[in-house]
C-alpha cells in the first residue's frame, strides 16, 4: 500500500477515505481488514468509481485463492499480506491506500507485522485522531448502544437522538488509553523512519477543511499533484447539546468539570457549527 489512514473509531475516517478515494491520483478503499468484506463482491471494490477495471482484476486475481466456499475470515487472518498485494498490483491510479483501525493490527497477529510490512512497502501513515477525547468517547458509546456506526445524513438507520449513562470512571482510563495508543504509534513511526502525518477529525471538517485534506493529499502523492475540491459528506445536522446526550449529568459535570476536554465539549454547545460534535 502507498498510504494508509489509521485511527481509532469515530475520529471522520469516512470524511476523509471518501475525498481521498475521489482524488485523481488515489484510490483509498475502506476498512479491508474488516470480518464483514467480501471479497469477491463487486461492491466492495467498486462503489464510488467509475473506473471498474481495478475490481475486475482485484476480484480476478482473489478468485485464484478463494472462491464462495471459502472461510474468507480465516484466509484474511492468514493472508493479509497477499491480500495488500494484490490490491497494490491491480491499482489504476499511482496512489492506493484503505483505512485501518488500530484492533485490525491486534486482530492480524500473528500473521502479519505492521510495522514490518510498512517499511518493506515504504507506506505512509495519516494518523487520525479526535482533539476532543471527550466528544470522541461519548460519539464511541453512543454508536456502541445504537448498534449504528454510519455517519451519512440520507441513512434511515441513523440514531441521533440517543441518550447514554455515562461512567466518569471508565471515560477518564479510555481517555488515558487514547493518548498511550497514539502515542504508542507516534513513537513507532519515528523510531522507524515511517513517514506518518497527524490530522484531527476537527481539523478535517472545521472552517479549514479543505487546506488540511489539500495538505493529506500532497503528503501521500507530491506536492505538484492537483487536488479537487474536498468531496463532502453530509454529516446530519441533528446536533444535540452534550447535556441532552448524557441521562447522569450532574453526576457527570460534578466529576468532570476540571477535565478540559469536557469543559471544551460545553464550551462548543454555546457556539455549535454545522461542522460541531455529531
Amino acid at each position: 500500500m502507498d498510504f494508509i489512514i489509521l485511527a481509532s473509531s469515530r475520529t471522520g475516517t469516512k470524511i476523509l477515505n471518501s475525498y481521498l478515494h475521489s482524488q485523481p491520483d488515489s484510490h483509498c478503499f475502506s476498512e479491508l481488514f474488516n470480518d464483514k468484506k467480501n471479497f469477491l463482491d463487486k461492491a466492495v471494490w467498486a462503489k464510488g468509481r467509475k473506473d471498474e477495471s481495478m475490481g475486475i482484476n482485484i476480484r480476478s486475481e482473489m478468485s485464484k485463492y478463494i472462491d464462495e466456499h471459502t472461510d474468507q475470515n480465516k484466509f484474511k487472518k492468514e493472508n493479509l499480506e497477499l491480500i495488500l498485494n494484490i490490491v497494490h498490483k491491480c491499482k489504476t491510479k499511482k496512489f492506493v491506500g484503505f483505512k485501518l483501525l488500530f484492533w485490525h493490527i491486534d486482530d492480524s497477529k500473528p500473521n502479519f507485522n505492521f510495522i514490518e510490512y510498512c517499511i518493506k512497502n515504504k507506506t505512509k501513515i495519516v494518523l487520525l485522531n479526535r482533539d476532543n477525547v471527550f466528544l470522541h468517547y461519548l460519539s464511541f458509546k453512543k454508536a456502541l448502544k445504537s448498534g449504528v456506526y454510519n455517519l451519512r445524513k440520507d441513512s434511515p438507520e441513523r440514531k441521533d437522538d440517543i441518550k447514554i449513562t455515562l461512567n466518569p470512571k471508565h471515560y477518564l482510563n479510555w481517555k488515558e488509553d487514547q493518548f498511550l495508543l497514539y502515542e504508542y504509534w507516534e513513537n513507532e513511526f519515528c523510531k522507524n523512519n515511517i513517514p506518518f502525518l497527524k490530522t484531527s477529525y476537527e481539523k478535517i471538517t472545521g472552517e479549514n477543511r479543505q487546506e488540511e485534506k489539500e495538505k493529506i493529499y500532497k503528503f501521500i502523492t507530491c506536492p505538484e499533484s492537483k487536488v479537487k475540491p474536498p468531496k463532502e459528506i453530509h454529516i446530519k445536522q441533528n446536533i444535540y447539546t452534550v447535556k441532552h446526550q448524557i441521562e447522569n449529568f450532574k453526576e457527570v459535570y460534578e466529576v468532570l468539570k476540571d477535565d478540559p476536554h469536557f469543559v471544551a465539549a460545553l464550551e462548543l454547545d454555546k457556539c455549535k457549527s454545522p461542522y460541531g460534535s455529531s
